[in-house]
C-alpha cells in the first residue's frame, strides 16, 4: 500500500485508530421504478486516502458518489460523513463532475472566489485565497480572463479550484479529466495528484481509465455489473505514487495492475453486453 499524503500507510488502519472521513455501511439503492443501482456496499475511506471506483459503464458508481454528496440517499444502510449520516448536501462535501459549470460571465478569478462569496467573506481576502490557489494551478496569467478565452484544460483547473476554494473535508471527482485530449489529461492527472497530496486531500474518483485509476489512486475499488458491488479492493504499491516516463520498473508494475484490474472487469462487461 503506498503511503498517504499524511505520511502514514493505509494498510491495517481502522476506524478504531482514526474516524474515516467516509464510511459505507451495508448501502444498498433502489430507485422508483425497481432499478437496483448499489448492492451492500460496505468500504471505509481513511483520512488523506485517494480511491478510485471502476467498474462496467452505467453499473452505480455515480449514484453511489451522489449518495455521498448528500444528493440522494440510501435505501438500506447508510453513509456516513465524518461519523455523522449524511441526510443533506455539506460544504464538507466538494463535488467535481464532468462539466466545468463555470459562470461566463465571470473572470476565473471570480469564479474560483465565488464560493467564499456565498459563504459571507470579504472580497479582499476571497480575491487574495482564489488568487493564491489559482498560482497552485499554474491559473495566475489567467486569472483576469473569461472561461471562453481559456482553454479546456484550463477550464478544468478553475472548476477544480473553485471546489478547494473552501477546503472540503472530502473531494469527490466524477471522470473529471474524461472530455479532455490524451496530453492535457495526463498534465491534470500530475498536477491533481501534486495537488491533492500538498493539501492532505482525501479524494473518491471515479474513471474508466484503468491507467488513470493506478497512477492517481492509492486503492482502486472494482465494482460489478449493475447493481453495483465490491468485486475487489485493488492496493496500488507505494512507488507507483512516484510513476514517471521511462521507469522500467514501475511502467511493468502499472502494467500489470492493469491486466488484472482488466482482467476483473472484462467479465462483467462482457456479460452486459
Amino acid at each position: 500500500m503506498r503511503m498517504t499524503a499524511t505520511g502514514r500507510s493505509t494498510e491495517g488502519v481502522t476506524s478504531a485508530d482514526v474516524t474515516p472521513p467516509v464510511v459505507y455501511r451495508h448501502v444498498d439503492k433502489v430507485f422508483g421504478a425497481g432499478v437496483h443501482a448499489v448492492s451492500d456496499v460496505s468500504l471505509e475511506v481513511m483520512p488523506g486516502e485517494f480511491v478510485v471506483f471502476v467498474g462496467p459503464s452505467g453499473c452505480g458508481k455515480t449514484t453511489l458518489m451522489r449518495m455521498t454528496a448528500g444528493l440522494a440517499y440510501p435505501t438500506r444502510g447508510e453513509v456516513l460523513l465524518e461519523g455523522q449520516p449524511v441526510t443533506k448536501v455539506s460544504s464538507e462535501i466538494g463535488f467535481v463532475t464532468q462539466d466545468n459549470k463555470l459562470y461566463p460571465w465571470m473572470t476565473m478569478l471570480d469564479n474560483v472566489a465565488f464560493p467564499l462569496k456565498a459563504r459571507g467573506v470579504k472580497r479582499g481576502e476571497r480575491q487574495e485565497r482564489a488568487m493564491d490557489l489559482l498560482t497552485l494551478m499554474g491559473l495566475a496569467e489567467a486569472a483576469q480572463r473569461y472561461p471562453a478565452q481559456v482553454s479546456g484544460g484550463m477550464q478544468r483547473r478553475g472548476a477544480i479550484a473553485r471546489t478547494l476554494i473552501y477546503n472540503p473535508a472530502v473531494l469527490l471527482m466524477d471522470e473529471p479529466f474524461a472530455s479532455l485530449d490524451a496530453l492535457t489529461k495526463r498534465l491534470l492527472q500530475q498536477e491533481l495528484k501534486r495537488i491533492c497530496d500538498e493539501r492532505n486531500c482525501t479524494v473518491i474518483f471515479v474513471t474508466h481509465d484503468l491507467y488513470e485509476a493506478i497512477t492517481l489512486g492509492d486503492r482502486v475499488v472494482v465494482f460489478s455489473k449493475r447493481p453495483a458491488r465490491i468485486k475487489k479492493i485493488v492496493s496500488v504499491p507505494t512507488g507507483l505514487t512516484q510513476h514517471e516516463d521511462g521507469d522500467e520498473r514501475s511502467s511493468v508494475a502499472v502494467e500489470q495492475l492493469q491486466r488484472e484490474l482488466w482482467a476483473l472487469l472484462r467479465s462483467e462487461i462482457s456479460e452486459t453486453s
